[in-house]
């Protein structure tokens, strides 16, 4: 016998909101524990990834790059102490608004050599000096023969936040701890903090910290030394690093490529603070709020719509979402710099079907086991005889 029509209506919408909540659950759990389950093996990402690196990858292959109008690299190359100087002097004459110099001079050399590079250092905007811990042991310090001679001087680290698993850099820092429990800020700030004041006073109201790197698509107008006095034009009041693209032993793991050179990072960095367009988080309420409102959608199809049809259009759609919400997250990265972790609503389109199947059918699965186990407990109600005969059937009749 048929159930009536609000007894069926009234079952699918317990299914509906069951399967949802269920689904919401099973979710959550699986994408903050999955690596435990083999067989989920396809969705067990390795906690070293991260959704943004993806967006990273996806965004810097477009074609149109963005070059800073606010740093400027000048390249040194494999340049000696005498190449820096004669560089830095030609920068310092077109006038820049900071000047940073992305290497370590530890010893002395030739006192001529070394008179003429501290004078140079003298004549640029700052200068912002390269000055940092050694990353060997953490305890030494790399620093430059003249800064006892010159502390007055802006000294920066140039060490970079790195994912200690994976050596990724992501992100930026303001400053960073020496050994002697005194903080350096860092390379990248400082120049900002010279060069850009009122982007650095920004950043630090909104909170400074760590903060994601912007590097797709970044470009920057990269001038030899040779060629500064032809375009002196270029570098006033810009911030200038100074460094050696080549990257040869500078060389770092970002999320757009896998080995970019250390002078790359610090510039993203600079122009990252000066624009103040950090990628950040999309909260987890929202990304929830959107794999609930999609795995909605699909069990929708699955409950109210006619079986003849709900298979094939349900089928359609979880393929169909899947491909919607990676576009949607590359999407919503390139345009506003947010980072949607998918797979959180792709977790949750794929689960609602399983789960909406485990709801409906353990209970029938249940009542017929159980009724298999009462059938093999029933004691039988036939007499039989000692030969193993029926005796109902063979017993006289008395009649």
């Amino acid at each position: 016998m048929d159930k009536p029509k609000d007894e069926k209506l009234r079952e699918k919408r317990v299914n509906f909101f069951a399967t949802l909540v269920l689904a919401l659950i099973c979710s959550i759990w699986l994408s903050t524990d999955i690596s435990t389950f083999a067989f989920m093996s396809a969705l067990n990402v390795s906690s070293d990834f991260k959704v943004g690196d993806f967006y990273n990858r996806v965004s810097d292959l477009a074609t149109v790059r963005r070059q800073s109008d606010k740093v400027v690299i000048v390249d040194i190359g494999s340049g000696g102490r005498l190449e820096i100087a004669a560089a830095l002097d030609a920068i310092a004459s077109a006038a820049p608004a900071a000047v940073g110099v992305d290497f370590v001079f530890p010893y002395t050399s030739d006192p001529a050599i070394d008179s003429l590079l501290v004078g140079a250092l003298g004549r640029c905007p700052g200068p912002v000096l390269a000055h940092d811990i050694d990353m060997a042991d953490g305890n030494g310090e790399m620093a430059s023969f003249f800064v006892d001679s010159h502390p007055e001087w802006r000294y920066a680290s140039t060490r970079l936040v790195a994912d200690k698993a994976i050596n990724l850099i992501r992100e930026l820092a303001d400053s960073f701890p020496g050994p002697d429990g005194r903080r350096l800020q860092s390379f990248a700030t400082s120049l900002v903090a010279l060069g850009a004041p009122e982007a650095y006073c920004h950043y630090r109201e909104s909170g400074g910290g760590v903060r994601m790197i912007d590097y797709p698509r970044r470009s920057f107008l990269i001038v030899k030394p040779e060629e500064i006095a032809e375009m002196p034009h270029m570098l006033r009041d810009k911030i200038v690093i100074v460094g050696d693209t080549t990257g040869f032993g500078d060389l770092h793991r970002t999320p757009v490529m896998d080995e970019m050179p250390g002078v790359f990072i610090h510039a993203c960095a600079v122009a990252t603070v000066i624009d103040s367009s950090y990628p950040r988080d999309v909260t987890d309420v929202t990304t929830w709020g959107l794999g609930v409102a999609l795995c909605a959608f699909i069990m929708w199809i699955k409950i109210f719509l006619k079986p003849d049809i709900a298979g094939f259009l349900m089928r359609a759609a979880q393929l169909l979402l899947v491909i919607v919400i990676v576009w949607f997250g590359c999407w919503l990265f390139e345009h506003t710099g947010l980072i949607l972790d998918i797979k959180k609503p792709v977790l949750m389109i794929l689960l609602g079907l399983l789960v909406y199947d485990l709801w409906t059918g353990l209970p029938g699965l249940y009542g017929r086991v159980k009724a298999l186990v009462l059938s093999w407990r029933k004691p039988s109600t036939k007499i039989s005889g000692g030969d193993g005969r029926n005796d109902e059937k063979y017993k006289p009749n008395l009649q």
